[in-house]
């Protein structure tokens, strides 16, 4: 067989998993902060359903812990989740099923609405 066919079939029957970034909206129901788990810290979001079922449904991780986020943004989407929830307000998340905590998604950006 030639080198090009090798190549050519290689190319079409290679499988190559790749992240999903989703956009959601909803209210923030609950906010969990703790230590060495989900990030330090979580949300219950009511609009997340995971882009490609490789997360769990509703809970979607800030990474407070500064591993896909930094401490600082990490923080700052916690304050806009708290403000969310004390005033009943829609927040928009973009949520990467690539970057996890305990097999919870991780949110990149947030938008208050």
């Amino acid at each position: 067989m030639s080198s090009k066919l090798i190549f050519i079939l290689l190319v079409a029957f290679s499988t190559q998993a790749s992240a999903a970034v989703d956009t959601v909206t909803g209210k923030v129901t609950n906010i969990l902060v703790t230590d060495n788990a989900y990030g330090d810290c979580i949300v219950l979001h009511s609009g997340f359903t995971s882009p490609t079922n490789s997360c769990p449904p509703n809970w979607v991780s800030f990474s407070c812990s500064g591993d896909f986020n930094s401490k600082a943004t990490a923080s700052r989407f916690l304050e806009m989740a708290q403000l969310s929830l004390a005033i009943s307000k829609n927040v928009t998340l973009y949520v990467d099923d690539a970057k996890k905590h305990n097999g919870y998604c991780t949110a990149t950006m947030a938008i208050l609405q």
